[in-house]
């Protein structure tokens, strides 16, 4: 159960954010343990992705010219916003993790 819920993206956009923390921290300790059925590393990996594809999905979708009003801009550029955030934590969580397996290639 727990390999399927690691192998799938959360979703980009709403409560996402929580869900791709979590899988990024189960992931590191199932890792830890020897049970990790994917690296944490592909899990940023995969999530960054996901969040990438919607990203560019809300931009192509976001000509003043056909958005319908306000309130439907402000939406998407809420989304972009929390994608933006998400997708700045998934580049350092990345960054730290290569960091980290680095540093154990060259204790063993």
């Amino acid at each position: 159960r727990v390999k399927r819920w690691l192998a799938e993206p959360a979703p980009p956009a709403g409560s996402g954010g929580d869900d791709v923390v979590r899988k990024t921290i189960v992931a590191i300790r199932t890792a830890a343990s020897g049970d990790g059925p994917v690296g944490a590393r592909d899990v940023v990996a995969q999530q960054r992705e996901a969040h990438l594809r919607r990203m560019r999905a809300l931009q192509d979708d976001d000509d003043p010219q056909t958005v319908p009003d306000v309130a439907s801009h402000l939406v998407k550029r809420h989304a972009l916003l929390h994608l933006d955030a998400d997708l700045r934590w998934l580049d350092e969580a990345f960054d730290l993790l290569d960091d980290h397996a680095g540093r154990q290639r060259r204790r063993d």
